[in-house]
């Protein structure tokens, strides 16, 4: 899985212990550098999947809020759109 991101990345994996790594551009990173390069590359995707999980759920609740049946579910569904819309803003 870490080395499918790096592939997916432009980078290749020309050693595995230590870890030796070649980007399409010609930069090479190796050892303690290399898994520097693939821990930022996993954090950046993982930083993408939780951005469009709150872009999800900003949607469902606002589509719940208004079809919530009582108005203290529509208030609590109003509550979850506005907190999740204000963490995708920051």
């Amino acid at each position: 899985m870490s080395n499918q991101i790096l592939e997916e990345n432009g980078w290749e994996v020309e050693c595995e212990s230590p870890l030796e790594i070649r980007h399409s551009d010609g930069s090479f990173a190796s050892g303690q550098a290399a898994l520097i390069v693939r821990e930022s590359l996993a954090q950046e995707t993982r930083s993408e999947k939780l951005h469009e999980t709150l872009l999800d759920i900003a949607a469902t609740a606002g589509m719940a809020k208004n079809a919530a049946p009582t108005e203290f579910e529509k208030g609590l569904w109003r509550e979850v759109h506005a907190r999740s819309t204000a963490v995708i803003s920051q």
